[in-house]
């Protein structure tokens, strides 16, 4: 049973990594070329499933994002899942469109557990940096009425720490 196990890791592996696209269209030459990474394709899956735009369940997507887990497993190139991973958590998390706050949670957990924290250490600290924006905006607040300052306009303020990225990248990007 092991045996069996061992090689349909090893084919479902294979079959993963292979980036080799085959043209099958009419009048095609029927040539080989790389296709896309399959890191990048995975991380913009389950991007799409974290948006609030997702028309799914909660219950539906915390089932797609472990499935989509164990497909992680198998990839090679984690540090560009990674990568892609982060760039789009930021995204989300700066402009308010994931679509629970548990479920990010739960994805960045789950991927700690295969990867360790290292791997997920700046998630987490993204996430932690955003968990904290409703009490700094709370005590600005306070400050605000204590000093007796007024706003013209409405503020809310959020404080993400975006390690690696740099911030003219992401602003043009977002």
């Amino acid at each position: 049973m092991s045996l069996f196990r061992n090689q349909m890791d090893k084919a479902f592996n294979q079959a993963i990594n292979d980036r080799t696209v085959v043209n099958t269209a009419p009048g095609g030459s029927g040539s080989k070329s790389p296709g896309p990474r399959p890191s990048e394709l995975l991380s913009r899956y389950m991007d799409g499933l974290l948006r609030k735009s997702s028309k799914s369940s909660e219950s539906e997507l915390e089932s797609k994002l472990t499935e989509s887990i164990s497909i992680f497993k198998y990839i090679d190139e984690k540090d560009v899942f990674q990568k892609y991973y982060q760039r789009m958590l930021c995204k989300r998390l700066i402009s308010n469109t994931p679509s629970s706050m548990e479920l990010e949670e739960s994805v960045i957990n789950q991927l700690k557990a295969v990867c360790g924290y290292e791997f997920t250490g700046k998630f987490h600290r993204m996430f932690n940096d955003v968990q904290l924006a409703p009490e700094l905006n709370r005590k600005f607040d306070d400050f605000l009425a204590t000093n007796n300052v007024h706003f013209r306009f409405g503020h809310h303020f959020n404080v993400l720490t975006i390690p690696t990225i740099g911030p003219g990248r992401l602003t043009s990007e977002v």
